[in-house]
């Protein structure tokens, strides 16, 4: 079946292999001595036995050379790579080149700089990659002075790039890695960065980057606006001046695809260079040389996105196929596509442009043909209507790959759109349009500028119609569905998908009835498959606490929602994404310990966001906006609310209570909130934690008098953010837990956690993990073992 496919025989154990580097880490040079003996066993058994035996042994090693790929690509590090020197406390003095066409965004400009020299009071170094500089834009006159190959010197301190805080974050650091950017400078003012070469000559990524900056200018000078910074991201991929709000219209309706530079447009430009080339009366190999030349540039002036190396790689192959009279398989295209992406970063097969690019391509191939049939439902006189066969055809092509890729776009942007067939119905012609008269006037403003105004014109028009149909279907109310898959959610996805448009087995209803016996058994024994362990989440919300509990029996409680001021909501900016990407629609009980701003301050997000059961706490009062928004929340949207005191408990699943340990009713009577707070202590079998909100040492005695060895557990939450007011000695010694967990901002002005607190820990030797410094806490317990988990894998 795949003789005469040579690609796809390669890329399937080459992407295993792939995918086994992400999960194990094996020494490259291992690899080296491994793939060097079976290739000479393999030469052997060819030599000898024949090919039928030697095709065995090929395979192993294609999955080893992607292995190899992988483990060189994500985990090699030079010695003299950036990110070893960073001091956060240190000013140093850095030099490099200009790689990347300096970006403009509303409030910064950022520049792309290959390092190779850096100064630090220890001396001065030889370094290698690539690091991001910021400048805030107000300090910034132009970024015309900027360009590719300019040699600089930048004065700033070298920062860590920053990870995923909590999970389903968008990890920017792995993001940056995967571009080969390992560290980060601010810059107050242009003062501080110094132009010390201009660019060295000739060189063609210098000319790509120039028309680049030349296309962005004409388009912001002659269009402007909000249209301006849209055509910008469909003609040269610069989305960066594209607003969120807009960004996030297009993934409501259906319609993200459009803004990746990809087939379509790789398609209107290679009609545009045949008419062209066409005039000319060349020769195919001419016309096919000079066409793969323009799709290479173009590639380069667009950003070189998976996207549209994909669709200009296919656009070659099967052009050339054309010339050369070869047969065509459109699957062996895309195979070859894959093999040169990966083979250049093997990364590339976990960015989400990849895995949306070739699944949509995959499915409009797989599945095209079949939901095509659906115009024979129509009379032969009404199928033979031109309009009719190209809405039909457009439906077909949208809803295809609308199939193929639900479980990602569901898994990256957490919700499933439904008015996503429509949408592209409308949308994607006036695209065509809008993209068609866009390249049009991309040519002309390098050739005639009165005609280029022209044209201008009605680009703007076709991209105003085309936003405000956008920006219609975003904000209907049924638009779209939050909706995040899991891994097996995609999985049982693509085996119903597979069933349903099965060729194997000819009837239609029997399909049918398959799919439906296989999610009734998915149904009936969902509960057997779900984990029968608790999760406990100890969020990173800056300088606040947010606990979140998952009982093995999907009960939902969380423990305060972090802080919200001028700058941040922790709740609309942490834990709302959290619940968003857990598919956590409702909790089932809400405590707060206490209405400090740092605690309270994200609930009231919560409240008016997500479905809450049920609320306890400790009935403290507090004068301020956001206690006064919390009660006014929890009782006109009716709320079951109870107060608890030490001595109540709180049952959760059959084999989890809560015990409530602090407050009394006489504590209330003091003025310092930090001890009415709500100590509670989750028992789920032999495993306990001990969550102690901000509570300070007169409130440890009191609970250390009253609970004494009833207070051992194997986890506390160090109370107050690890302040020296509380987590006394005393206290310590009697929980003996065996990990103590510190919600904590980074670099906070209260100097929190306090150095003596840390010094109790650690020579009691109790593990410490800081949100500040390790993201979000998350350990898993089905109440014998115990184990911390690291979600980032």
């Amino acid at each position: 079946m795949l003789i005469d496919k040579p690609a796809i025989k390669f890329i399937i154990p080459f992407i295993l292999g792939i995918l086994i580097g992400k999960i194990f880490q094996i020494s490259p040079l291992v690899l080296v001595y491994v793939i060097a003996s079976i290739s000479i066993l393999y030469f052997l058994t060819r030599k000898y036995l024949g090919n039928i035996y030697g095709i065995i042994l090929l395979y192993p090693i294609i999955v080893l050379l992607g292995l190899l790929k992988f483990q060189i690509d994500f985990y090699y590090r030079e010695d003299n790579r950036v990110d070893n020197f960073i001091n956060q406390n240190k000013l140093v003095e850095l030099k490099g080149i200009i790689i990347d066409q300096p970006t403009k965004k509303t409030n910064y400009v950022q520049l792309v700089i290959k390092a190779d020299s850096l100064l630090t009071n220890n001396g001065n170094y030889k370094i290698s990659g690539n690091v991001i500089i910021t400048i805030p834009s107000e300090n910034v006159t132009s970024i015309d002075p900027y360009e590719y190959g300019q040699r600089v010197r930048i004065k700033s301190i070298l920062l860590p790039l920053t990870s995923a805080r909590n999970p389903g974050d968008f990890d920017m650091k792995r993001y940056l890695n995967a571009n080969n950017i390992f560290a980060k400078m601010y810059l107050e003012d242009e003062g501080n960065i110094v132009i010390e070469e201009s660019c060295a000559g000739f060189s063609i990524i210098g000319l790509i980057y120039s028309i680049r900056s030349k296309i962005a200018r004409n388009v912001e000078n002659d269009i402007g606006g909000v249209e301006a910074s849209f055509l910008k991201g469909i003609l040269i991929g610069d989305r960066s001046e594209i607003s969120l709000d807009l960004k996030e219209s297009f993934i409501n309706s259906g319609v993200m695809h459009i803004l990746a530079v990809s087939g379509l447009h790789v398609g209107i430009i290679v009609l545009i260079l045949i008419s062209l080339l066409n005039i000319f009366n060349l020769s195919d190999r001419v016309r096919f040389a000079s066409v793969s030349v323009f799709l290479i540039f173009y590639v380069f002036l667009t950003g070189s996105s998976p996207s549209v190396i994909r669709a200009s790689i296919m656009a070659i192959v099967v052009l050339g196929a054309l010339i050369y009279q070869r047969k065509i398989n459109i699957y062996n295209s895309l195979a070859i596509a894959a093999i040169i992406i990966l083979l250049f970063d093997s990364r590339q097969l976990f960015h989400p442009g990849f895995q949306l690019s070739f699944t949509a391509v995959i499915s409009i191939v797989a599945l095209y043909p079949k939901i095509i049939k659906i115009q024979d439902i129509f009379p032969e006189h009404i199928q033979e209507n031109g309009y009719l066969k190209y809405f039909i055809a457009l439906f077909a092509v949208s809803f295809s790959a609308a199939i193929g890729t639900l479980p990602f776009t569901s898994y990256y942007f957490g919700k499933i759109s439904i008015i996503g067939l429509l949408a592209n119905l409308i949308i994607v012609p006036i695209m065509g349009l809008t993209l068609a008269f866009g390249l049009i006037y991309t040519i002309m403003s390098f050739i005639n500028a009165a005609l280029a105004s022209i044209v201008a014109e009605t680009t703007k028009l076709f991209s105003a119609i085309l936003l405000y149909f956008v920006d219609m279907f975003g904000s209907l109310k049924y638009a779209y569905l939050d909706v995040s898959f899991s891994f097996e959610d995609g999985i049982i996805y693509y085996v119903l998908i597979f069933l349903l448009f099965s060729t194997y087995i000819k009837n239609f209803i029997i399909r049918i009835l398959i799919c439906m016996l296989i999610l009734l058994n998915v149904y009936v024994y969902k509960d057997i498959f779900k984990p029968n362990f608790a999760e406990i989440t100890f969020l990173d919300v800056g300088q606040g606490d947010a606990i979140f509990i998952k009982s093995p029996k999907q009960k939902y409680i969380l423990i305060d929602a972090g802080v919200k001021n001028l700058y941040r909501d922790a709740g609309q900016r942490f834990i709302l994404p959290y619940f968003k990407q857990n598919n956590i629609k409702k909790i089932d009980l809400l405590i707060n310990t206490h209405p400090h701003s740092d605690h309270l301050g994200g609930i009231p997000t919560i409240l008016r966001n997500v479905k809450v059961n049920r609320i306890v706490d400790a009935g403290s009062k507090e004068k301020s906006e956001i206690y006064s928004d919390y009660l006014h929340l929890r009782d006109s949207l009716s709320i079951p609310y109870s107060k608890k005191y030490y001595g109540d408990t709180i049952n959760i699943d059959d084999n989890i209570r809560l015990y409530v340990l602090h407050p009394g009713v006489d504590i209330l009577e003091s003025r310092n909130l930090n001890n009415h707070s709500l100590v509670i202590k989750l028992l789920y079998g032999e495993r306990s934690i001990l969550f102690t909100g901000d509570i300070e040492r007169e409130s440890e005695i009191k609970i250390s008098g009253r609970y004494g060895k009833f207070l051992k557990s194997d986890i506390i939450k160090c109370a107050h953010h690890g302040s020296s007011t509380s987590n006394s000695e005393e206290f310590l010694n009697i929980v003996e837990p065996e990990f103590a967990v510190i919600s904590v901002g980074a670099n906070n002005k209260f100097n929190h956690p306090s150095e003596e607190v840390l010094t109790y820990l650690n020579n009691r030797k109790i593990q410490i993990y800081r949100t500040d410094l390790d993201g979000a806490i998350t350990y898993r317990t089905n109440g014998s073992y115990l184990r911390m988990v690291n979600w980032r894998d």
